[in-house]
């Protein structure tokens, strides 16, 4: 596996993978931004204190500057209203928007997505995908595991289906969801009104 042109080592013990240089991995996470399906925001503290806890405890940069930057993140996001809220205070949709202001006060290179939009109401995932959407337009390099097939069929620049670990079908929007990818593919779109 590549990141940002970087081979990561990797060895095998008992037919299963693993990566041999923990320092090289550590590095790379820290390039790295995560935004998991339940939120993972701090409830004993502020949106604005959940956003700014990363930059100024790992990043060691000045608390002013990150509070700068997180209202400006918070603005982006569209829930600049809520930095003073704790996260019970917030519909899911906005926590998920929180968490994606937090992960993004990192500076990442990447930012990863692991279903960002289960855990929330039908009418609260076009809030993220807009989100995400403007990310993407913005040039942000995303890897979104989702069920959304119609976002990942409109934003997407590569689609990877995976069945039992393994990639299946592999390919750009247009190949997969036109008439190519595999049977088990076909199958799943079709399933969620791909």
């Amino acid at each position: 596996m590549l990141v940002d042109g970087e081979l990561i080592q990797m060895g095998k013990k008992q037919g299963r993978n693993y990566p041999t240089n923990r320092r090289q991995v550590d590095r790379i996470r820290s390039e790295l931004g995560m935004v998991f399906q339940s939120f993972n925001l701090w409830s004993h503290m502020t949106i604005l204190e959940n956003i700014i806890e990363g930059p100024v405890h790992v990043l060691k940069r000045p608390k002013a500057e990150c509070i700068a930057e997180a209202e400006a993140l918070l603005e982006k996001v569209g829930i600049a209203g809520k930095r003073d809220a704790y996260p019970a205070h917030l519909s899911g949709g906005q926590q998920q928007r929180a968490a994606i202001a937090r992960s993004l006060a990192m500076k990442p290179k990447v930012m990863l997505f692991d279903e960002p939009t289960s855990a929330l109401d039908p009418e609260l995932v076009g809030e993220v995908l807009r989100v995400m959407r403007a990310l993407a337009e913005e040039g942000m390099t995303m890897l979104v595991v989702t069920h959304e097939m119609s976002f990942a069929r409109n934003v997407s620049n590569r689609v990877i289906f995976m069945r039992s670990g393994e990639i299946d079908s592999d390919g750009t929007p247009d190949e997969l969801f036109g008439q190519g990818g595999s049977a088990n593919f076909r199958q799943f779109i079709g399933n969620f009104g791909g």
